[in-house]
């Protein structure tokens, strides 16, 4: 699948990596923002989109979605 459906094979392995769904990797694709700042609302702070704790070997790409459950 990764050489004859490069774009499935991405969303397959953020989903299988992330434990991402469906809908929210494919509006991590639409929205894919490295350098960019937000705001987060609900604690006030701003903060890059994407953040990687090395030592961890972690990385968090915040999208700003809320609600009581995923989608």
């Amino acid at each position: 699948m990764r050489e004859n459906h490069e774009v499935y094979y991405t969303v397959y392995r953020v989903m299988l990596e992330s434990g991402a769904r469906y809908e929210h990797v494919l509006r991590i694709i639409e929205m894919w923002s490295l350098d960019e700042v937000i705001e987060i609302p609900s604690v006030g702070m701003e903060t890059r989109r994407l953040v990687c704790f090395r030592d961890k070997e972690f990385c968090r790409y915040y999208m700003g979605l809320r609600g009581p459950e995923k989608m």
